[in-house]
């Protein structure tokens, strides 16, 4: 092979093999909280089965729609009889057909009223559409709360894993401190086992906190719709704002924004307009008709010799039923009583939708407090492991109170950064609860 097509054929290879290394090594672009719920919005299998119910629902309200409209229908049907029809006039046998007859017809018919039904079910179908579009909406909700709990889940245990390795390194240090005083005679061998137990504990922990990390980097990934080795690098938020005071404006707005509150809102206008068209057999029904219709002896009923081979008719058709057994009646007041029972489950919802507003406003000011109280121990702790360090290095405490301080300062730093994250997380539950979804992707 010429030495010029070798250097034609490597270099696009090199550029190539180049591209994919850097592809590799490239670390992932950081996301915030809400560009993941962005994401997980933009490729949830929950949002497109809602979004195609939605489409459902849309073309039920444009079949309503239809149904006002004129009917055309089409009919053609040919008969071979056995013997040709005869009628008798005088006892004398007289043929009015023949044995073979084609019938086509035409019929267009044009409901003028049916009682109310035809417009109730349209309406029925419009707030079908607003039902299905408020179910969008609730599980849109649902995620947008899931997937910041998720975010903040991975946030918070890579935290963790970060504090159980600066514990496990801390404890390698003391165990190598414990080895040497050991060597040199200033401690016993049980205190140098103390550190050794200690470090191992701290072995496992970090090894548990790495699988706690990697479950939720998978839990979020599945989320977005990502496979879940995918590396994933999120912004750590910053603390929200205090509370909101006004826990009854809190619940107003939760009553009037929720779609779940929306959602009883439609329920019982529905169960209005089922009432309506559950009375409609009681209205006489009118229709307007008008056929077209050939008939003849052959196939395109163009030859007849006992009658016209074409007719048209006008006409207006009335009907009204009388009597069914009580049948009608009956749907008529299940749908009554249906209505009823909607309105009292609207009522009970709107309480259990308070009191979740309550709970989570409360919780909110518990993390506040929380977090404060989480700050001043560490700082404490961290100063007791300090004294306690200097204390041992100078032999005036067992190697098991150095242990014991700095454990209690992993536990404090382990409850502030709970209590960071959990502030975050009750912020979020209390804008779910609110009906405070600020982040949508598009529609």
């Amino acid at each position: 092979m010429e030495p010029a097509m070798k250097k034609t054929i490597l270099l696009p290879l090199l550029i190539l093999l180049s591209g994919l290394l850097s592809a590799a090594t490239c670390p992932a672009d950081e996301l915030t909280i809400d560009e993941v719920v962005r994401q997980v919005l933009a490729h949830n299998e929950r949002v497109e089965a809602k979004s195609e119910l939605l489409a459902s629902a849309r073309a039920e309200a444009q079949a309503s729609r239809g149904e006002r409209l004129f009917r055309l229908d089409a009919e053609s049907r040919i008969d071979y009889l056995k013997e040709e029809p005869f009628e008798r006039f005088n006892g004398t046998p007289i043929l009015v057909n023949d044995d073979r007859t084609a019938h086509h017809q035409l019929t267009l018919t044009q409901p003028l009223f049916t009682g109310f039904a035809l417009s109730t079910r349209q309406q029925l179908a419009e707030l079908g559409v607003d039902s299905a579009r408020l179910e969008l909406e609730q599980v849109r909700a649902d995620l947008t709360l899931e997937a910041r709990l998720a975010a903040l889940d991975l946030l918070r245990r890579r935290a963790l894993l970060e504090l159980a390795r600066a514990q496990h390194e801390q404890f390698l240090r003391h165990r190598d401190d414990a080895l040497a005083m050991e060597r040199q005679g200033l401690i016993a061998r049980a205190d140098l086992l103390k550190a050794e137990v200690a470090l191992a504990a701290a072995e496992q922990q970090k090894t548990r906190a790495e699988a706690d990390v990697s479950l939720a980097k998978s839990r979020l990934n599945q989320l977005m719709g990502r496979p879940e080795a995918t590396p994933v690098q999120l912004t750590t938020p910053a603390s929200p704002a205090d509370s909101d005071p006004d826990l009854a404006f809190l619940q107003d707005e939760a009553v009037r924004r929720r779609p779940v509150m929306r959602q009883f809102d439609l329920e019982i206008t529905k169960a209005e307009k089922a009432v309506r068209l559950a009375r409609a057999p009681f209205y006489p029904q009118a229709a307007l008709v008008a056929a077209y219709q050939r008939d003849g002896q052959d196939l395109l009923a163009e030859e007849n010799d006992y009658r016209n081979d074409e007719n048209a008719v006008v006409g207006l058709r009335l009907s009204w039923n009388l009597f069914h057994g009580g049948a009608d009646r009956a749907r008529a007041a299940a749908a009554t009583s249906r209505l009823r029972a909607v309105s009292f489950l609207r009522a009970d919802v709107e309480k259990q939708v308070r009191l979740q507003v309550e709970q989570a406003w409360r919780d909110l000011e518990v993390a506040i407090k929380n977090l404060a109280t989480a700050r001043q121990a560490v700082d404490q702790a961290r100063e007791n492991h300090r004294l306690s360090e200097l204390q041992f290095k100078e032999g005036l405490i067992p190697i098991a109170d150095l242990l014991e301080a700095r454990s209690l300062q992993t536990e404090a730093e382990t409850r502030l950064l709970e209590a960071r994250y959990g502030l975050l997380a009750a912020r979020a539950r209390l804008d779910r609860a609110v009906g405070n979804n600020s982040v949508e992707a598009d529609r």
